[in-house]
């Protein structure tokens, strides 16, 4: 079963591997990220909003996704929202933003993966 992750790499001669390449580059965390995290930390330890503090959120997500997800999604099986981001930015580095690269563009109708909550009911 092909999905459209997979027809739109083979489309644009893209492999498996640069994609977990270039994620792995993306999401790597810059010295100005580190630093958003240790104020976004200091703020919460002080009981204080983003906004008072003046801290935007940090553009990395610190891990890159692996090789196991990529292959799940070109299987057309279902995957966490974030693991949809990172691979469509990569994807869209890869592409230097000559095409429009969305996350519709590549997942299509396939449902997300959500995590189950673990239940409260244990006895």
């Amino acid at each position: 079963m092909s999905s459209q992750l997979a027809d739109f790499l083979n489309e644009h001669n893209l492999s498996l591997e640069s994609v977990v390449r270039e994620s792995l580059v993306t999401e790597q965390l810059s010295s100005e990220d580190r630093a958003k995290y240790v104020a976004r930390a200091d703020a919460r330890r002080e009981k204080k909003s983003y906004s008072d503090v003046g801290v935007d959120k940090p553009t990395a997500l610190r891990r890159g996704v692996s090789v196991r997800i990529v292959k799940l999604a070109l299987e057309g099986q279902p995957i966490t929202r974030v693991n949809r981001k990172k691979i469509t930015r990569a994807v869209h580095n890869l592409l230097k933003g000559g095409t429009d690269v969305t996350v519709f563009k590549l997942f299509g109708d396939v449902r997300s993966r959500n995590h189950k909550k673990p239940s409260s009911d244990e006895e």
